[in-house]
């Protein structure tokens, strides 16, 4: 069993300028337990199962730590 962090996004913003993606306030990820980069959209996200990453300027400015996750890998 991994265990992983889990994030939320506190204000929305575009994934990069030059795409139409967007993460929503309230959407939740947890960290891909095989590549520390990689974050996998939550149970009840738009994104859910969806593998994307984060830059750490936009880890930092729009999402919040919220806890861990239980992997049954």
């Amino acid at each position: 069993m991994n265990i992983v962090s889990r994030i939320e996004c506190i204000k929305g913003f575009k994934i990069s300028t030059d795409e139409s993606l967007c993460v929503m306030a309230g959407e939740q990820f947890f960290n891909s337990s095989s590549e520390e980069t990689d974050w996998i959209g939550d149970e009840d996200s738009r994104f859910e199962g969806m593998v994307t990453a984060f830059t750490d300027a936009q880890l930092i400015d729009n999402f919040k730590y919220i806890g861990r996750k239980h992997l049954m890998h």
